[in-house]
Order: C-alpha cells, then sequence, then structure tokens
C-alpha cells in the first residue's frame, strides 16, 4: 500500500506539473462551415484562450493513460481495439479537428459507459459496446465523445478547477486508494467516490457542464451523419438512457453521472435529426462479431466462461441466417478461453 501510495503521489505530482505553466495561446477551434446541420453552438467561449495548450493536454493524458493501461480493466484485445480505432477514425475524419492523434480503447467493465481523457484518449465500456442496437449507436457515443475532445471541453473544465486542483487530485488519489484496499468496504468506498476504472474516476471529478453537453451533442450528430450514419442513432441511444434512468433511477447507467442527459437536451438531439434528410446506414458485418467478442472477453473467470458459452449455444440452436455465424464465432471465442 506504501508503494501504491508513493507511486500514485508521484503521479498527482507530474499532473501538477503539467498544469502549473504559464497558459500557452492554442490554436482556434476549427468551424464546420454552412450545410443542412446549422450548429447553432451555444457560446462557452474561445478553445484557445486563456486554458491549457494542446502540448500540455496531450501530455496530462499521455501520463494518465498510463495508470490507466495498468488498470485491471484496461482491455488489451487487439480485435476489439483495431475496430474501435477505425470507426473512431471514420468518424475522426469527418470531425473538423486535426489537433489530436485520437486513441480508442475499451475498458472492461458490463456498465454502460464511455469518456474521454485529455489529449484524444477515448474509452468505450465494453457494456457499451454489448447494449448499442446499431452500429450507429456505437458511433453516436464515440461521436459525442469526439466532439468534446474537438472543442477542447475537458481542458476548459481543467482551467475552470485550477483552484482548487489539489483537492480534485485528492479525491482521485483515494478513490485509487479505496479500490486497491480491497475487501468489500474498500470496494464501497471506491464505488462512492467515482465509478470503477481509475480513468473514469478522474472524468468523474470534470463533468461536462449543460452547455458542453449540448454541444457535443450538435457536433457530434453532424459527424455522424457526415460520415454516412444514421443520425438517429445517438438520439436513439440517449433516449433509452434517458427511460432506464426515469424507471430505475437507483441503477442508473454510469454515464449518466458525468454526461447528465436532460429533457431539454433529448429535444434538442430530436429536433436536429428531424431537420437532417433520411440516412440509412447498413451495420459493418464486424459489428456483431465484436459485439459478441466483447461479451466473452468481458468476463474473467472459468466459470463466467462456461456459463456464456452454455447460454451462446442455446441462442444458437434458435438461430438461423447470419447469426449463426456470430453465435459460432462467440462460442469458438469462449471455447478458446476454456482450453
Amino acid at each position: 500500500m506504501q508503494k501504491s501510495l508513493r507511486t500514485l503521489t508521484a503521479l498527482a505530482a507530474c499532473v501538477f506539473t503539467v498544469l502549473t505553466p504559464a497558459l500557452a495561446a492554442a490554436a482556434p477551434a476549427a468551424t464546420q462551415g454552412s450545410s443542412v446541420l446549422d450548429l447553432n453552438l451555444p457560446a462557452l467561449g474561445s478553445a484557445g484562450s486563456e486554458t491549457l495548450s494542446p502540448a500540455d493536454e496531450y501530455r496530462l493524458g499521455t501520463q494518465l493513460m498510463t495508470r490507466v493501461r495498468a488498470d485491471p480493466t484496461y482491455l488489451n484485445d487487439p480485435e476489439i481495439s483495431e475496430y474501435l480505432g477505425r470507426l473512431g477514425y471514420q468518424l475522426v475524419s469527418h470531425a473538423h479537428t486535426s489537433t489530436y492523434n485520437f486513441e480508442f480503447f475499451a475498458i472492461r467493465d458490463e456498465t454502460l459507459n464511455a469518456f474521454a481523457l485529455p489529449g484524444g484518449y477515448i474509452a468505450m465500456h465494453t457494456g457499451t459496446i454489448i447494449a448499442a442496437q446499431s452500429e450507429s449507436e456505437l458511433a453516436g457515443v464515440l461521436a459525442h465523445e469526439i466532439s468534446h475532445v474537438a472543442q477542447r471541453h475537458i481542458a476548459r473544465m481543467i482551467e475552470g478547477q485550477r483552484s482548487n486542483l489539489a483537492i480534485t487530485l485528492g479525491s482521485v488519489l483515494l478513490a485509487i486508494l479505496a479500490a486497491r484496499a480491497g475487501g468489500s468496504s474498500g470496494g464501497n468506498a471506491a464505488a462512492a467516490i467515482a465509478m470503477g476504472s481509475q480513468a473514469a474516476m478522474i472524468q468523474s471529478q470534470l463533468n461536462y457542464s449543460q452547455n458542453a453537453e449540448r454541444e457535443a451533442d450538435r457536433m457530434g450528430i453532424a459527424t455522424l451523419y457526415s460520415a454516412g450514419f444514421d443520425p438517429h442513432g445517438m438520439e436513439d441511444f440517449f433516449s433509452r438512457l434517458q427511460s432506464t434512468n426515469r424507471y430505475y433511477r437507483s441503477a442508473a447507467p454510469a454515464y449518466l453521472s458525468t454526461h447528465p442527459l436532460t429533457t431539454e437536451r433529448m429535444a434538442d438531439m430530436e429536433n436536429r435529426t428531424r431537420q437532417i434528410p433520411a440516412r440509412m446506414h447498413v451495420d459493418s458485418p464486424d459489428f456483431k462479431l465484436i459485439q459478441v467478442r466483447a461479451r466473452v472477453v468481458q468476463e474473467t473467470n472459468w466459470d463466467r466462461w462456461t456459463k456464456l458459452s452454455q447460454e451462446l449455444s442455446r441462442e444458437r440452436a434458435k438461430a438461423s441466417g447470419r447469426e449463426t455465424c456470430v453465435l459460432d464465432y462467440g462460442i469458438s471465442v469462449a471455447q478458446g478461453f476454456l482450453k
């Protein structure tokens, strides 16, 4: 525990060092130009004025990612990482941002969540991958997070936290130590502070404002449409989150704790998608394969893989067409862990 504390204290010192230099002027945010997607973005101030420079933000993100990659929830699965990267960059190429080299990765966690870290690092929980009912829905979540990065919302929030940065970092360190302490008390303490992974704990200290959320929604819908996806994907996914929160508030999706979803936001999304020409998107063959793979790699022990293999076999007996191929693949992946 003492070694862990020293390591985390050193991390906090590194983060503080990144944030303390005089702020450099950053390049102005890119604009979209006229199109059928009139963003009408709320005024948040210049994305490059009196805030972290892109270089500082990238260094901070890189430092945080060293801890994320060391966390047991970080999913180092080549197939899922490659798919998220391909899907993510399909969106980035239409997001009017060239500030960052984005990195998309998965977190082994059954909760519905996704988050962006400074410098263009974007995480997707396996639970979100599995819950998406179409590729456009999954792309919609990614597009929303990409928009947070493109508009440098994280940098602006960090700047807003500058006055109580020590308190913020202290909360993060306590959450990480509680999670590492083990036992029910440690787990409960960590859950009370944040959402399960170290990166999510950090992100929980940087909750987005409603204006930032609306801006990310609007830019995300524009990006989603320009990249060839159904713009209703974002609206549909968030609508289900809202329904879950309404009827099962005690078990609300983790995503809503850092991305508060209001009736006004949903109405704004619905209004914007109604103004966009209809566009159908056919899911890529990889989408269902990655979903069933995520179901398997989300588990971490022999008993769970055995149970899931039996579950997939029962589904296979009732399936037809392409779905049988998807389930055969899932069964083979599960069997691979059981050997």
